[in-house]
């Protein structure tokens, strides 16, 4: 395995500061926040990392990371750490949106277009938002509420994330990855969970706003067996008073379909690589196959978040999982 790890100051000037580093750890979270790189650097005379200096890493010439310093430290000791985020940092700061009639995907490349940022391969989310109003929040929470409603009318999934300096967003169907992660050959440890505790309901109420009756439409979907198992869940929502019935009847359904089960959970630890450009692949959104045969499990889970360590040679994994 050879890592490539450079450092541009952005004053023409590009270091190699692979041979002065001896772990690199890169992190995926599918959700709420950019990738990391963390690594940990000889000081050199001859090199210095400034915030905001751009950084780059490969594996065995794949593409892996590319963003910019944030944070810089050390002690007494001849070591400087350093961690580098994508372009989806600069998505955290808060402004004010009004977008109607825009699907997640054209919501997504005004923002990026506002702001400067790379735009790669976007797919079309289908879903047209009636209208989304979004006051002092982050850009990274309005382009997830954007994605959280064309979940609950079409049911599709998309993940936002930065492939080498360019901003993807794409249906996790689509982002399927052939390799398994097996107990009978690379997995190290594993721990797992079926919980009603968090994101799961048996009950849906929406209600929307009738100027007419000056009173609220109300529309109900529920499980009245699992509401017998579990008790009463109930997920609430309050809608656009442009959506229509039908609209509105259409999401009720799709949200308890969607919520109305365990979440089921999988962390897989000490995940050892046996083919480097493939594992690379296995970043938050994407799906992964799992087989242990101690657990009856032989299926694919979604990655919410993963972490790649790279070190003495080797490639370790672990993983969040959840099944979709």
């Amino acid at each position: 395995m050879n890592i490539q790890l450079l450092l541009d100051n952005k004053k023409g000037e590009i270091f190699d500061i692979s041979e002065l580093t001896s772990e690199v750890t890169w992190k995926t979270k599918r959700k709420d926040k950019p990738s990391s790189l963390d690594f940990e650097i000889l000081k050199d005379k001859q090199i210095t990392i400034t915030n905001g200096d751009v950084i780059s890493f490969k594996v065995d010439n794949n593409p892996v990371f590319y963003g910019y310093a944030f944070e810089n430290g050390g002690s007494k000791n001849p070591i400087t750490k350093v961690t580098a985020y994508d372009q989806l940092r600069y998505l955290l700061f808060n402004d004010t949106y009004v977008f109607k009639n825009k699907k997640a995907s054209q919501i997504l490349i005004q923002i990026a277009k506002d702001i400067g940022l790379r735009v790669g391969t976007i797919e079309d989310t289908g879903y047209v938002i009636p209208q989304l109003l979004e006051d002092d929040k982050k850009l990274l929470d309005i382009i997830y509420s954007s994605l959280e409603k064309t979940l609950m009318n079409n049911k599709r999934t998309y993940t936002l994330y930065d492939d080498f300096g360019y901003l993807n967003l794409k249906n996790i169907n689509n982002m399927k990855q052939p390799v398994v992660i097996s107990d009978d050959s690379n997995l190290g440890d594993y721990d797992w969970k079926n919980s009603i505790d968090s994101d799961t309901y048996n009950r849906v109420k929406i209600v929307r706003d009738n100027k007419d009756t000056k009173g609220r439409d109300v529309y109900i979907a529920q499980d009245s067996r699992n509401i017998a198992r579990w008790g009463r869940l109930q997920y609430f929502k309050k809608v656009d008073e442009k959506m229509n019935k039908a609209q509105i009847q259409e999401m009720v359904n799709a949200a308890l379909k969607l919520k109305n089960r365990e979440t089921k959970t999988l962390k897989l630890k000490d995940v050892i690589s046996t083919d480097i450009a493939a594992d690379l692949k296995l970043r938050a959104g994407s799906g992964v196959y799992v087989d242990i045969k101690e657990k009856g499990i032989k299926q694919y889970y979604l990655i919410e978040e993963a972490t790649h360590k790279f070190s003495k040679g080797q490639l370790v994994m672990d993983f969040d999982l959840k099944v979709v």
